[in-house]
């Protein structure tokens, strides 16, 4: 296995580089919102490793080398695991890829480097390996050709790439976890801002560009919010924007249109800010992964609730309720809700009524978002 995994020296030094990962994750050039959402996969890690579930396949897009093998490290270290780097360029032949894979153990988390080198026909091993835990190969040629079944243990990935293009889209359905390293530089996200300004003729200080930078949303919601920000300062007739007129409340809350665009990450971010516009207190967005039904905790006039958050296209059935109904114990609550920016289905509703849960459909939260900007 020389070249595709560490020999047994290299896999020591790289199990010893977990207690780097502090270290590498606090360089300075990583932003505020990067080291958040790092800090988010850890402690998501740390609940699965206590109740002995999968760890969810992770994209790593950008990430510094320097990072990669600590974080990871730390990761398997939390689950008692291994942890191994594969360079997917090295892999040539089916009996490699299958060696490979065969040779891991419950639970390793195998990192794949140079994945948009890999051949189709490797790819659609990889594929099943990931999706299914087996591989079927054939071995031999022509009457001596043979077709075996290899059952694999579950193991996670994580794809370390450059760029979204990077990840075959069959491998992309496979990985409900990214943290996206480029996305989230403080130079590309001041582009960003800076631009939509310029547009029309804008400026901003300093002071409001560094805030924005380090803004805990995606570019997309960010792109959003500068918008709001360049309206805003067009209708007053300002041409430098400064920190009063950022931190306007009217400004900064979205409209339902605006809703209508975020991602479900980004609506729980929001959600949990339009709360604490709202006179909730105690928020608590809970981790993308391993949340246990619950995207929100809050709490108002003595109450705690676990808050499901749907941000759909169409009207949210059951399963949202019967998520939330779960959380509403695991995380010491009093109520359980479901908040969407659509409608509930006829089952939702009843099944909501049945079971005592809270259903805030498209008119409630166009309620709270109008009190919050008032």
């Amino acid at each position: 296995m020389d070249g595709y995994f560490n020999d047994d020296k290299k896999e020591i030094a790289f199990n010893l580089a977990a207690p780097k990962f502090a270290k590498a994750k606090n360089d300075t050039t990583l932003s505020l919102s990067l080291k958040n959402k790092v800090d988010e996969y850890v402690e998501y890690a740390k609940r699965v490793g206590k109740t002995n579930q999968k760890l969810t396949n992770c994209v790593l897009i950008g990430c510094p080398q320097r990072l990669v093998v600590p974080f990871v490290s730390s990761i398997a270290e939390e689950l008692n695991v291994q942890s191994r780097f594969v360079s997917a360029a090295l892999i040539e032949k089916e009996g490699d890829l299958a060696a490979l894979l065969t040779y891991i153990n419950e639970g390793d988390i195998v990192i794949f480097s140079d994945i948009q080198l890999i051949n189709q026909k490797l790819l659609d091993i990889l594929i099943q390996a990931v999706s299914d835990y087996s591989i079927d190969i054939i071995t031999g040629k022509g009457q001596m050709a043979a077709s075996y079944h290899l059952p694999l243990p579950s193991f996670t990935c994580f794809f370390l790439i450059n760029s979204k293009q990077d990840l075959p889209d069959e491998l992309e359905e496979e990985c409900f976890y990214e943290i996206d390293f480029n996305a989230y530089k403080p130079d590309t996200r001041r582009s960003i801002i800076i631009d939509i300004l310029q547009q029309s003729g804008l400026t901003a200080e300093e002071n409001v560009l560094n805030a924005l930078c380090k803004d805990e949303v995606s570019n997309n919601v960010l792109k959003s919010r500068v918008i709001r920000l360049r309206n805003r300062a067009l209708s007053k007739g300002v041409k430098v924007i400064d920190y009063e007129l950022l931190y306007e409340k009217s400004c900064d809350i979205p409209q339902l249109n605006e809703v209508d665009i975020m991602d479900g990450r980004d609506f729980e971010i929001f959600t949990g800010n339009l709360l604490r516009s709202n006179g909730f207190i105690n928020i608590n967005v809970t981790p993308s992964s391993g949340d246990f039904g619950a995207d929100v905790i809050a709490e108002k006039d003595d109450v705690r609730y676990a808050i499901q958050c749907k941000r759909y296209d169409s009207s949210v059935g059951v399963s949202a309720v019967q998520e939330v109904i779960a959380s509403k114990s695991l995380h010491d609550c009093h109520v359980a809700c479901v908040l969407t920016n659509n409608y509930f289905t006829p089952a939702a509703e009843e099944l909501a009524r049945k079971n005592l849960v809270i259903l805030w459909d498209r008119n409630k939260l166009k309620y709270f978002i109008d009190k919050a900007n008032m």
